[in-house]
């Protein structure tokens, strides 16, 4: 799947509970902000083809308002298809947490 720079919808559900996010994807930066307030911060890689591989984020730690997301784990490693708007399953130290990416704005 090619890349399409701009903005991401994210969708988070794990057995703690969801959340929303908003992702920005642009010149192989990830950076995202959720409902509660945690920011994200990543990075990918490109392919010859223009696909992401090797995508992953973390969370910026100092901005989680609640011990729900200081237990999450620092970074998550994304598969590299992850922008195909299936829901992909991280494996975390609290479990398994589904995510979803759905385009949202060109950028």
């Amino acid at each position: 799947m090619q890349i399409k720079e701009g903005i991401y919808k994210a969708y988070f559900s794990g057995w703690r509970g969801s959340t929303c996010a908003f992702f920005t994807i642009k010149g192989g930066q990830i950076r995202g902000l959720d409902w509660g307030g945690v920011q994200y911060t990543g990075t990918f890689s490109f392919t010859d083809n223009n696909e992401i591989v090797g995508a992953s984020f973390r969370i910026v730690r100092e901005t989680a308002p609640s011990n729900i997301s200081q237990d999450l784990l620092a970074e998550f490693s994304l598969p590299d298809h992850f922008l195909d708007g299936e829901i992909h399953m991280l494996l975390t130290p609290i479990g398994d947490v589904g995510v979803s990416f759905e385009f949202y704005h060109e950028c």
